[in-house]
C-alpha cells in the first residue's frame, strides 16, 4: 500500500479531473461482479478471462532478526524450521504450508509451528524486527530492514515461489480513458520498483 500511495501524487496532479475510489484487502475480489475497473494482485494467477498486465517479479524471503538467531540458531535446512517459532501470513491459498526448492536437494514442504497467523502480512514485521520469530515475507515489505541489518535472510541457498505483481481488468478491450491512463501510469510505476532496485 505504500508504494501504490507514493504512486498517487504524480498521476493526481496531472489528471486533477478523475477521481479514484480505492478498496484495500487482501481479500481475494471478483473484478468483474464487484464492479472494479481495475485490481492490482500479487500472486500466481490462475487461468481467467480478466485482462492481465505483469508488472514485476515479487521475491518471498525466509526473515529473522539477528537477536532471534542468537537465541535460536539458524536454520540449515527447512525442516529444521519445526524447531522455530515461525509467524504465517493467512491470507494465501497455501494456508501455511511453507514450500522450498534447492538447485541440489529439490523441493521440501513444511508446516511450521505458527505463534501467530495474519491474513495480513504488514503486522508481521515488528515481531520479526523484535526478534519473536521467522517469517515468509514479500520482499517489498522487508527490504528496508534487510538493508539495514535489522532482518537477514534465512537459507539463502532455498528458495521459495515468487510472485507477480499484476494489473487485472476486466475482460473488454473498451474502457474508459481515465483507466487506461491510470494503468500506463501504475505500469510506469511500479515496473521497477525500489525494492528491486535494492537487489542490485
Amino acid at each position: 500500500m505504500a508504494y501504490l500511495g507514493a504512486t498517487l501524487p504524480d498521476f493526481l496532479q496531472a489528471y486533477p479531473e478523475v477521481v479514484l475510489d480505492l478498496a484495500l484487502s487482501d481479500r481475494h475480489v471478483d473484478v468483474v461482479a464487484d464492479g472494479f475497473d481495475l485490481a492490482i494482485r500479487i500472486a500466481n494467477l490462475e487461468a481467467s478471462t480478466l485482462l492481465v498486465r505483469r508488472l514485476c517479479t515479487v521475491r518471498i524471503l525466509l526473515v529473522g532478526a539477528p537477536s532471534y538467531f542468537d537465541r535460536h540458531g539458524r536454520p540449515t535446512h527447512p525442516g529444521q524450521l519445526a524447531q522455530h517459532r515461525c509467524l504465517v501470513y493467512s491470507g494465501d491459498s497455501t494456508r501455511g504450508v511453507w514450500r522450498f526448492s534447492h538447485p541440489a536437494f529439490g523441493d521440501v514442504m513444511v508446516e511450521p509451528p505458527a505463534q501467530l497467523w495474519a491474513d495480513n502480512a504488514d503486522l508481521l514485521t515488528p515481531s520479526l524486527v523484535a526478534g519473536q520469530a521467522l517469517a515468509l515475507q514479500p520482499e517489498f515489505l522487508v527490504w528496508r530492514e534487510l538493508r539495514q541489518g535489522l532482518l537477514e535472510v534465512a537459507l539463502p541457498d532455498w528458495s521459495t515461489p515468487a510472485l507477480g505483481l499484476h494489473l487485472l481488468m476486466p475482460p473488454s478491450p473498451l474502457r474508459p480513458l481515465r483507466v487506461q491512463m491510470l494503468v500506463e501510469h501504475l505500469a510506469r510505476s511500479l515496473a521497477r520498483p525500489p525494492w528491486a532496485a535494492a537487489q542490485g
